[in-house]
């Protein structure tokens, strides 16, 4: 009697049934439970409320600073992102035995093999030193545009509007740069808000005008210059915050966004320790001639200034969540609505 053999039965799984694909995986990780659609329009919003809010309450307590301004908001500000960023090592550290990510780092390339060494990412330091000496710029070149506004006798509220146009910037660079189109009814989206800008920014410098106290020109330029270079230099943020966006999309696949946000927020708010310690010393100077200090580091002082700080740099981690898988000129349309937030609040406690 023989035997018949019994057919071989192969079961195949498919991978592309059981493995997602990386899209797949990082919008699942990613996203959550919203949609793609949703979480830039979110986080878009939430920084025109962040940088609006943060900017009335820095306002109306140490503008009259200059250049010096930022320095209030940088120590305690700096110690809630240095928070932030252990905490998150501290979550990598529980999960992976590591403190650095051991897959899709922001510091090493992904390993080979087990036994390749790894090699360090060099490629992104440069998002993020673009975004650091970028995020440094935009508020140093504002604080001098809204000064020599002043002395040209330009209305001050046109520096502030010129910032709208980092959303036509964006539709132009992204274009270029990642073949990103922009929709009839998102380019008109973006010009109905730019125009909104422009005539809130125009009403709420007017104002702000009318209360000016004349000051002496120190600065040693004319009017004319002063306007030239005034107008410059709130073209000059725009272009800085548009090219800040551009690497954050660029660089996106290499350094998550979140990291690199938490670490230009760092490095920039070093560099603004700079005008805080200059604002100690001055204060220390002034006591010993027996004169009062324009500013003196008080607990309400380094409060409103931790305060302010915190909420205007979530912003700027905001607009790099959003830009990192919106589209770049309605995301920043949609962010600068931050006048009109700050321009309501003005309006109503100031």
């Amino acid at each position: 009697m023989s035997l018949t053999p019994v057919p071989e039965v192969k079961i195949t799984i498919s991978e592309e049934a059981e493995t997602p694909t990386a899209e797949t995986q990082g919008e699942e990780k990613y996203f959550f439970c919203c949609s793609k659609n949703f979480y830039w329009i979110f986080f878009a919003m939430f920084t025109g409320f962040a940088i609006g809010t943060g900017s009335f309450i820095y306002a109306i307590n140490f503008g009259h600073l200059g250049l010096r301004g930022p320095g209030v908001q940088a120590p305690g500000t700096l110690l809630v992102f240095l928070l932030i960023k252990v905490i998150r090592n501290c979550y990598f550290r529980k999960t992976t035995g590591s403190c650095i990510a051991p897959l899709k780092s922001n510091v090493y390339h992904d390993p080979v093999d087990t036994e390749t060494k790894r090699k360090i990412k060099w490629v992104n330091l440069l998002p993020l030193i673009v975004n650091i000496l970028a995020c440094f710029g935009y508020v140093n070149v504002m604080t001098l545009g809204w000064r020599l506004a002043k002395q040209a006798g330009i209305n001050q509220g046109v520096i502030s509007t010129l910032l709208g146009f980092a959303g036509i910037f964006n539709m132009i660079s992204f274009y270029f740069g990642f073949k990103e189109k922009t929709n009839a009814s998102q380019a008109v989206g973006v010009l109905i808000m730019l125009g909104c800008i422009v005539c809130i920014g125009f009403e709420s410098g007017k104002e702000k005008e009318d209360l000016v106290i004349e000051e002496k020109d120190d600065t040693g330029i004319n009017g004319v210059l002063a306007g030239i270079i005034a107008i410059l230099c709130g073209l000059g943020a725009a272009v800085m915050m548009s090219t800040r966006q551009f690497f954050i999309r660029k660089y996106a696949g290499g350094y998550v966004t979140f990291d690199l946000a938490i670490d230009y927020c760092i490095g920039t708010l070093v560099l603004f320790c700079i005008p805080a310690i200059i604002l100690a010393y001055q204060e220390k100077q002034a006591r010993a001639m027996g004169c009062d200090p324009d500013f003196e580091w008080t607990g309400k002082n380094f409060f409103l200034g931790t305060l302010s700080g915190v909420i205007l740099y979530f912003g700027l981690v905001s607009i790099g969540l959003a830009v990192s898988v919106g589209p770049g000129g309605p995301c920043q349309a949609m962010a600068s609505t931050h006048c009109i937030w700050q321009t309501m609040l003005s309006s109503l406690f100031d």
